[in-house]
């Protein structure tokens, strides 16, 4: 990419700033081979991209570390996570709120040592946000920033959230009823996005229907190393791509979705989503060669980059 083309860039995104009124910033899936503690060039760029962007705050959706395997030092693999992506964003102000993927700390049972350590290292790495319900954090829990409510919810062992969890859901969701937009973020996608087997996403009508009697605006999730901005009966299931190991293809294209992170930007009356795609992290993804549509079981998620808040 050309020095002009990069300035270009640059001068847009600073045109927008004196409008926009929050930025948020979703990385995903950062995770090399099992037990690696080496984070990619890919991965350093982003969050040094990332910095000169400032957003408000920083969402992970899952598989941050290379777990899920017994004999692993995962004590190891989150230092280096801290050392290259926490601390940074910490240093530069910005708060990086994560979501538990399968590989950090999956509810299964015989992963529950894993799913300690993933608790211990984040009561000890706690954003600097407005928290609404901390009792179940780093699992569920709720923030605001400003007059955006973000819910995090688990979906390691995928399948409908239980009666228990989705009363939680519900009682945040009535609680910030004069919210003006909410964010959930979680792994697991509640969509098919990818060229990935089945089972890698739920569909959970009760979690749906909560959605939509509170008007929920974004479902962002991990899991299935692609990007597609998604869009069904009125709220963005905006999956993400990897920055780590294994991009995948979305179903029915051609090539591999580049490694990206995603930018939401609000502004007074609407939002827009984009993603930055490596190895500058300064180009965007362009849209126009995704698929329009993508199926999922009988439902269909249609390509939407913005919309009205």
């Amino acid at each position: 990419m050309s020095v002009w083309v990069i300035l270009w860039v640059l001068l847009g995104q600073t045109a927008d700033a004196s409008e926009r009124l929050h930025r948020i910033a979703v990385i995903s899936d950062m995770n090399g081979s099992y037990g690696s503690i080496h984070y990619g060039e890919d991965v350093r760029t982003a969050v040094s991209r990332i910095r000169e962007l400032k957003p408000d705050v920083v969402l992970a959706t899952g598989d941050l570390v290379a777990g899920q395997k017994a004999g692993l030092d995962y004590r190891a693999m989150w230092r280096s996570f801290h050392d290259v992506v926490t601390e940074p964003l910490h240093e530069a102000g910005i708060p990086l709120a994560v979501t538990v993927g399968n590989h950090d700390g999956s509810a299964y049972a015989r992963f529950l040592e894993e799913r300690k350590i993933f608790e211990e290292e984040w009561k000890t790495h706690l954003p600097a946000v407005e928290y609404s319900d901390l009792e179940q954090y780093p699992f569920f829990y709720s923030f605001s920033v400003g007059d955006l409510l973000f819910i995090s919810i688990d979906s390691t062992r995928v399948g409908p959230r239980s009666a228990k969890e989705l009363l939680w859901i519900e009682k945040e969701l009535r609680k910030h009823a004069r919210t003006k937009m909410v964010f959930f973020f979680t792994h697991v996608p509640l969509f098919h996005f990818a060229e990935v087997p089945e089972g890698e996403s739920f569909y959970d009508a009760d979690l749906v229907r909560l959605m939509e009697l509170h008007g929920v605006k974004f479902y962002l999730s991990g899991h299935h190393h692609s990007f597609f901005p998604g869009f069904h009966e009125g709220i963005h299931h905006v999956s993400q791509a990897c920055l780590g190991a294994g991009p995948t293809r979305l179903q029915g294209a051609k090539e591999r979705s580049a490694k990206s992170f995603t930018l939401i930007d609000v502004y007074q009356d609407r939002f827009e989503i984009q993603a930055l795609e490596a190895p500058l992290f300064v180009g965007k993804v362009d849209v126009t060669r995704l698929p329009q549509t993508l199926r999922s079981g009988s439902r269909i998620l249609e390509l939407k980059v913005s919309g009205k808040r």
